[in-house]
């Protein structure tokens, strides 16, 4: 295995510099001096060490003044692959992609974490068999997995902590169901801040705070400050469908008044079934709003204004930029997003509004998938591991021939 140059077998700060190119734009060599505030000499240094493990690529760019194109370096989409899982209320979505970002292959099925955690790993564990060999990818350059569960999530252990509704699934440490299956490092999250990270970056906003809902069968909140996830000392930020009010209808938890059990996809199949609509998932609810049907628009615009209400208080207490709907229960209508902003804009300070944007997601479906890849990319492209990488000699791609 190749050793980097001697000028690079002391020192650091590979990793620090990869932070810059990873950006969605990457970076110029200018770019990458202005915004480290390196040296030219130390930057171009730790580039060709960046470029001899293969983390990175350089793209030629038309340059603006006609004169010579400018050199633009960003993550090596060929350095290696990443399994992903987004494991939501009534669905598991399953993909592949390249470190650049690209969903190479997927699978997506309905399944009820509530069955137990066992069917639902051995599902996820399947369906990233049949992505890798569908690529044809090599398992050993599996360089990451990144994971959404329902369910709080333990800080820097990946265990799930006592989940509302799922038998089974406390304790549950889930790295532990993919160490030695797959190569690569584990990222484990609740799917609200899977989907919140994806959305953050994918907008390529510099949002100072921004707050994503999940609306499906359950109730989420995952939250970004200043580029970075809001996950509180262990992991429970950010946890709004259960938080009780003392007075209202009883919530699956047990708790009095929690907004899971007057709002989202559960609340709204129960009050369907009492018409005599069968509903177990929040895509089929969504179906009978662009449909028409006359209950579930009524059901989920209340849920909008019951989200509303909680949306109002989130805004009061963390002045957000930028609120984000998604979740299977969003779907394509207006009248959830339309019933959220009416109560809102009604009930919160001008001064926590003035700037605000309440939106859907821009990633759809797709936003825990992204989600995903995010949390294992920042496993994968985090600097002391970077560092430690190229000060071994690592390889990530091959050579070019």
């Amino acid at each position: 295995m190749a050793q980097p140059p001697a000028s690079h077998a002391v020192g650091g700060g590979y990793g620090d510099l990869l932070q810059i190119v990873r950006r969605p734009q990457g970076a110029t060599r200018a770019q990458l001096i202005e915004q480290s505030g390196l040296s030219r000499t130390t930057v171009n240094q730790r580039l060709e060490a960046l470029l001899a493990a293969g983390y990175v690529v350089p793209r030629s760019t038309q340059a603006r003044t006609g004169g010579r194109p400018a050199e633009v370096f960003r993550i090596n989409p060929a350095a290696g692959y990443l399994l992903l899982a987004d494991i939501g209320g009534s669905h598991t979505r399953v993909a592949l992609s390249d470190l650049g970002g690209s969903l190479l292959a997927a699978r997506e099925d309905d399944v009820d974490p509530a069955v137990g955690p066992e069917p639902v790993f051995d599902y996820v564990r399947a369906m990233f068999d049949e992505v890798v060999a569908e690529v044809g990818a090599p398992v050993e350059r599996v360089r990451g997995i990144g994971i959404g569960v329902p369910a709080p999530v333990e800080v820097g252990t990946g265990r799930v902590v006592k989940p509302r509704g799922l038998p089974g699934w406390d304790g549950v440490v889930v790295p532990a169901l993919f160490a030695g299956r797959f190569p690569g490092r584990i990222a484990v999250d609740k799917d609200a801040n899977a989907m919140a990270l994806g959305e953050y970056r994918a907008a390529r906003r510099q949002d100072a705070v921004m707050v994503l809902l999940k609306i499906g069968m359950g109730i989420g909140m995952g939250i970004v400050a200043h580029g970075r996830l809001l996950v509180g000392d262990q992991g429970a930020a950010g946890d709004i469908g259960h938080m009780p009010r003392g007075t209202g209808v009883t919530c699956r938890c047990g708790q009095i008044g929690c907004v899971e059990a007057t709002a989202g996809g559960r609340y709204i199949a129960q009050r369907l079934a009492e018409v005599g609509v069968d509903v177990r998932a929040s895509a089929e609810i969504d179906a009978l709003v662009r449909g028409g049907h006359p209950d579930a628009v009524r059901l989920v615009r209340e849920t909008g204004q019951r989200v509303g209400e909680v949306v109002a208080e989130i805004v009061s207490l963390l002045n957000p930029s930028r609120v984000v709907l998604g979740g299977g229960l969003v779907g394509d209508s207006d009248h959830l997003l339309a019933s959220v902003r009416e109560v809102v804009y009604r009930t919160s300070h001008p001064l926590a509004t003035g700037n605000l944007r309440i939106e859907t997601s821009v990633l759809g479906d797709t936003a825990g998938l992204w989600g995903a890849a995010e949390l294992a990319l920042d496993q994968v492209l985090d600097p002391a591991h970077v560092d430690a990488t190229i000060m071994a000699g690592e390889r990530l791609a091959p050579e070019a021939p």
